[in-house]
């Protein structure tokens, strides 16, 4: 799941940067929010520790998503 979500995530910048798509891209970073919260998930039974590192990462994902988001809305 861990190297999923690193596959999800480069796809993100190729859907937002290379193909200048903000809202498939938005559609990739829900994806990648999900892939992230699901490998903390599967993480935390196994490692306290790589799920608290793993918090602030989906933090900064969230902040990503809204500004995604709003490049979206202010480019539709």
């Amino acid at each position: 799941m861990y190297v999923a979500q690193l596959v999800v995530n480069a796809i993100w910048g190729l859907t937002f940067f290379g193909l200048r798509t903000p809202w498939v891209a938005l559609g990739v970073m829900v994806a990648l929010w999900l892939a992230i919260a699901v490998t903390m998930l599967l993480f935390r039974p196994i490692s306290r520790a790589a799920f608290l590192l793993m918090v602030p990462y989906l933090l900064g994902m969230t902040f990503a998503t809204y500004l995604n988001a709003g490049i979206a809305w202010l480019n539709r």
